[in-house]
């Protein structure tokens, strides 16, 4: 048996974990007769990543460019390659993916699974508008399958959380840049309220997000905008990251904790302020510090991310968290375009977003259903990859698809997520 973990220190036990390196070892794995679950990075709150009742294959050591072509734009990598490594590559060449999540730590294989979105979602869309092909190890068959937009298969990958059959490479389209940096600007909120005359001002560019403090009962914080450089700058910055050694016996991100750190963010950002940022500071800023999640100690934390069409109703889910006082400093709020999904159960759609972490605690249940009402009166979603706590009932009103992909899920695929859902 095998113990594995996800980023909020979940763990389970797989009969089994395997790593594979050359595409004839991901097959022979398919093939075998066994149920499998796929993993990369387990950057995934939930147990989305965790293995179910087999064969947990973990894509890691995949990490081979198959072709690029720095002409156009266009490059193909296999399933385990991280974005932080990626984006290393093709910022060399004048060119980078055109959604990049909350780290560069997640792998391209869980970034098409889950079909991440960024901080520019109105202008970009998510993850899955951007690729190309995605070539697929089932185990219905000896042979891949590659499979391209226009495809049933292709809607039932994107976003299909690693049912659909283990992913070897993925092809790319990519976004020219002038530059390794960002042009950052960050304006204080008074209120949330605030944020939408922010959004339509649009200070400098696509990516765009406020931090939102909810030990403030004004909801205030700041709000933070950034373009792409044009100074032909591609260099990268000296790294600077620190790291948490080990996990506490005990969570450091107590109450008190929170309300410091509260308390100090709104006092850097008294005035608006430009930062010239590389892409790693502007767009992950918790990667420079490694294995932060063991700040939360032994019992870990529980991340809430919801997308809803009005304001009003993420406005009312900050007022619950906040009166919770269990929620810690991290509560981004997000706007999301209308642009159609690519993925039959992709998470991103028309409305705001937020996303709060929360330390465990006996009164957690009844705030996180306090929230989800909301949510369910405001036709909202949650987020599967983030949200452990997501109601079987909820989730199929939010994916209403949910049954076109069983049809569509290899039969040999599963994770813990899908044996709590089916």
């Amino acid at each position: 048996m095998a113990s594995i973990r996800n980023w909020t220190g979940e763990r389970v036990q797989a009969r089994q974990a395997v790593l594979p390196r050359e595409d004839a070892d991901v097959r022979a794995l398919t093939a075998s007769g066994a149920t499998f679950s796929n993993a990369g990075a387990r950057r995934s709150y939930s147990d989305i990543c965790l293995p179910g009742t087999g064969l947990a294959i973990d894509h890691v050591e995949r990490v081979g460019l198959v072709s690029a072509d720095w002409r156009t734009g266009r490059i193909c990598v296999e399933a385990g390659v991280r974005l932080t490594d990626l984006c290393r590559l093709t910022s060399e060449h004048g060119w980078m993916p055109f959604v990049l999540p909350g780290t560069g730590e997640a792998t391209v294989g869980g970034c098409v699974a889950n079909d991440v979105h960024g901080k520019n979602h109105p202008s970009a869309g998510a993850f899955g508008d951007h690729v190309e092909a995605i070539r697929l190890s089932r185990s219905t068959s000896d042979r891949d399958f590659v499979v391209r937009r226009g495809d049933p298969l292709f809607g039932a990958t994107i976003g299909g959380l690693g049912l659909t059959g283990a992913i070897l490479d993925v092809s790319l389209r990519l976004v020219a840049v002038q530059s390794a940096y960002l042009h950052v600007q960050t304006v204080p909120m008074g209120s949330a309220s605030e944020y939408v005359a922010l959004e339509a001002q649009a200070p400098q560019g696509p990516f765009r997000a406020a931090w939102v403090d909810l030990t403030d009962p004004r909801l205030g914080g700041y709000y933070i905008s950034a373009a792409w450089a044009e100074d032909g700058d591609y260099s990268a910055p000296r790294s600077r990251a620190v790291a948490v050694p080990f996990s506490p016996p005990f969570s450091l991100v107590s109450r008190p904790a929170t309300a410091a750190f509260s308390w100090f963010y709104r006092t850097q950002f008294k005035r608006a302020r430009s930062q010239r940022l590389h892409y790693s500071q502007a767009l992950w800023p918790l990667d420079a510090i490694r294995n932060w999640n063991r700040l939360y100690g032994p019992r870990g934390f529980l991340q809430y991310q919801v997308v809803t069409p009005t304001l009003d109703a993420v406005l009312r889910i900050c007022a619950i968290a906040g009166r919770s006082g269990l929620a810690t400093p991290l509560t981004v709020l997000k706007t999301f375009g209308d642009r159609p999904a690519a993925g039959w159960l992709s998470f991103a759609r028309r409305g705001y977003t937020l996303a709060v972490d929360f330390r465990p605690s006996k009164a957690l249940p009844s705030v996180l259903e306090a929230m989800d009402e909301v949510v369910r009166d405001a036709g909202g979603a949650w987020y599967p990859a983030k949200y452990r706590a997501l109601k079987r009932e909820d989730f199929l009103q939010a994916f209403p698809r949910w049954p076109e992909l069983l049809a569509a899920r290899d039969p040999a695929a599963t994770s813990a997520f899908y044996e709590r859902m089916r």
